[in-house]
Formats: structure tokens, sequence, C-alpha cells
């Protein structure tokens, strides 16, 4: 786990290849945003892939937290990129979220991927879903992108690649 060279602005990069039996899950970015779980909250870490090691996530329960970091506070803009092989969900389950402030998930029970940040003091969202569902018996590159000064079409989500939807906002994402 060596710490990420170059783009001083990435914040968060976890490589979540930890060994069979990990509590602690390192960040790669160089700015201590490690994370943690307990019990039967813990993916099942140092599951072997094609691509390295992993951690398999439940789809009911498992989460990795992390601790309030004034780096991870991004009001205007942000990219989340993950890879993912989701064989079981649940209602509205998130892949990344920052309490509820931006959010990579699934769509209500689909595997339509979906990016969504909330609007400061008014409890609204805004949003940006895929129209169609991935296979999940394979791995996939998800990345929502949002620049608030980015002009037309500034919220975007990928899927392998692809441009599956996008949007106008101006909005700032609201912060904790």
């Amino acid at each position: 786990n060596g710490a990420c060279v170059g783009d001083q602005s990435l914040v968060l990069l976890m490589h979540l290849n930890e060994n069979s039996g990990a509590t602690s899950f390192f960040d790669s970015s160089g700015n201590n945003n490690n994370g943690k779980c307990s019990g039967s909250s813990c993916p099942k870490a140092g599951v072997t892939t094609q691509r390295g090691g992993a951690a398999k996530f439940d789809g009911l329960n498992d989460f990795i937290n992390i601790s309030h970091s004034s780096s991870l506070n991004i009001k205007d803009a942000i990219t989340i990129s993950v890879w993912v092989k989701p064989e079981r969900l649940r209602d509205y389950a998130d892949i990344v979220s920052k309490d509820d402030r931006y959010i990579l998930q699934w769509q209500r029970n689909t595997l339509k991927p979906r990016f969504t940040f909330k609007i400061p003091g008014n409890n609204t969202w805004r949003s940006v879903s895929s129209p169609e569902a991935i296979d999940g018996r394979t791995y996939h590159h998800v990345v929502g992108v949002y620049d608030k000064n980015g002009g037309a079409n500034n919220m975007k989500l990928y899927v392998d690649g692809v441009l599956k939807a996008q949007g106008t906002y101006t909005n700032a994402i609201e912060s904790t």
C-alpha cells in the first residue's frame, strides 16, 4: 500500500487490497483518510480477483467508516471512481457516501448506477442516473463527476468509460 504520487487534488484512494481479516483500510492519497470496520460490518478482505486483491461487501450491512476530515468536505468539484461487481442489492445501496452529501449508489433495487449530491440548506438533491442496468456477473468501472463551474453538462455518470447520463447544475455541495 504505497502512497500515491501525482495529483494533489486526490483526497482519498483506497485500493482495498488488505490481507484477509483486515479491519483497517489504508488511504493511499497521502491525506490519512484511513478507514475502519468492526465485526459483522466488515467486508471480506483479501479476496483474489483478476486485477489483484479486493474487498467483498455483502450488500447488506458491510461498510468501511472513514472519520470526518476537512479534506473530504468537498463543495465545488468531485470525481468518485470505483470498480464494482454487485452480486446483491438492497434499497438504494450506497457504493460511496459522505453523510449523504455526495453519493455514488445503485438506484432503488436495480443495478442502475446513480450519482447524487445534496444542495445546502433546503434538503434537495441533484442526481444523474444510468438508464441501463449493468451485468452483476462481472466487474465494472463506475465514475461520477461534478464541477460546479464546469458549464453545460457538468454532472456526469460513466460506466466502463461510456457516458450514461449528464446534467447541468450550478449548486455547491452541502458540507458537514
